[in-house]
C-alpha cells in the first residue's frame, strides 16, 4: 500500500534510503552501483527537499503527496530489481 500522508511518506524514504544505500554499498562496480541504486536515492531526496515542502506549503498537497507516493513506489520497484540482479548475478555484477 502506498503511503498516503507526508509522515508515512517520510518513513518510507528513510527506509528506502537506508536498504539502498546497503545494496549500493554491496555492489563492488561504483557505476553499476550509481546506475542501478544511485540515481533512486537522488530521486528520494527530491521527495524530500521539493515533493514534502511543496505539500506542505501548497492548497493542493494531495497531488504532491500522490507525485512523492509515485516516486517512492518506482524506488521500491528500482531497488527491487537491482536486489535480484545483485541475488542472480552476485555483487560483481556489472552493466555494459
Amino acid at each position: 500500500m502506498p503511503p498516503s500522508n507526508e509522515e508515512q511518506i517520510k518513513e518510507r524514504v528513510a527506509a528506502l534510503k537506508a536498504s539502498g544505500a546497503l545494496l549500493q554499498g554491496r555492489i563492488v562496480d561504483k557505476r553499476t552501483g550509481d546506475f542501478l541504486v544511485g540515481r533512486h536515492l537522488v530521486m528520494l531526496e527530491d521527495v524530500e527537499r521539493f515533493l514534502l515542502p511543496q505539500a506542505t506549503n501548497s492548497s493542493n498537497n494531495r497531488m504532491w503527496l500522490e507525485a512523492a507516493a509515485f516516486v517512492i513506489r518506482q524506488t521500491e520497484d528500482a531497488l527491487q530489481y537491482a536486489e535480484e540482479a545483485v541475488k542472480n548475478y552476485g555483487t560483481a555484477i556489472q552493466l555494459i
